[in-house]
């Protein structure tokens, strides 16, 4: 398309330059298709830099949707992201499950909220040093659980095929895609800056969910849900009052709003599939919303 406008400016420089006389009619016409050239150019441009995003599509039977925080509790202990968590979480009936995950030293991909988080849940005091893969998985979390890889995250999506993960923290996509094999309609990947939602996007995230941390931020990206440019979102939870009416609105044009995080009964089912989609909790459970349809 840009090519074809540069070539119309050309020809017409070069045949005014020729002292070719043009009609009225054809100088309208000209000015017409050069117009609309210029604007499917723009257009294209527009679709490409700013991608649109598909529409997530609520399985029917996850209507009341709670995502197992950071891979859910385990024996009263959050912020695991361990094997057992995860285990505990499936056992417990979630379909939608929440893991912290980086990338290793040496390039794979683990789950920890963050290295000085991990390092000192595993006895390795208070450092901000990334580990190597092997190291990751021969640490114990808390004395007592198993960190999890790439490998074990695969195994366990491999064999339930109903769950979908939901993450954060990872900025490298390309090792997102490469290292891990949850098909893309399973994915759900929260970023913090419309530049990486739109870099998701264009690396083959289907499902990327823009942060929302406050009404400011809102009113920020207001214009773009209307345009079809955000159609997944998370925001924390105490938000979600202070925007009840504009969440409803969006709930109900479909946009797939989750919110962080919740351990209160009363506060989930008053929002849940009414202003938001879903919630992150630590301690509620699914049988504890089986009655709220």
């Amino acid at each position: 398309v840009y090519g074809g406008v540069c070539l119309m400016i050309w020809t017409w420089g070069i045949r005014m330059g020729q002292g070719i006389r043009l009609t009225r009619n054809r100088l309208i016409v000209s000015a017409l298709l050069l117009f609309a050239a210029a604007g499917a150019a723009a257009i294209l441009f527009l679709l490409y830099k700013y991608p649109t995003p598909e529409f997530f599509r609520t399985p029917e039977d996850n209507r009341n949707i709670l995502v197992a925080h950071a891979g859910g509790q385990i024996d009263g202990n959050t912020y695991t992201n361990s094997l057992e968590a995860l285990k505990l979480s499936i056992a417990s009936g979630f379909k939608f499950i929440e893991l912290d995950l980086l990338v290793s030293c040496d390039g794979k991909i683990v789950a920890a909220h963050d290295w000085k988080h991990f390092n000192s849940i595993t006895g390795a005091g208070e450092s901000e040093s990334c580990l190597g893969s092997l190291e990751h998985a021969e640490r114990k979390i808390l004395g007592t659980y198993s960190p999890l890889g790439v490998d074990k995250i695969n195994a366990i999506f491999s064999q339930n095929e109903e769950l979908y993960l939901v993450t954060d923290k990872i900025s490298d996509f390309e090792a997102l895609t490469t290292h891990q094999e949850i098909p893309a309609e399973r994915l759900l990947v929260e970023l913090f800056t419309y530049s990486d939602y739109v870099r998701a996007l264009k690396s083959g995230i289907r499902y990327p969910m823009l942060c929302i941390w406050d009404k400011k931020t809102f009113r920020k990206h207001e214009r773009r849900f209307y345009f079809e440019r955000i159609a997944m979102i998370t925001l924390p939870a105490k938000l979600v009052p202070e925007l009840e009416e504009e969440l409803a609105a969006l709930h109900a044009d479909g946009v797939t709003i989750f919110a962080f995080s919740s351990n209160d009964a009363v506060y989930t089912g008053k929002y849940l599939n009414r202003n938001v989609t879903g919630v992150y909790t630590d301690f509620l459970l699914p049988a504890d919303l089986r009655g709220d349809e």
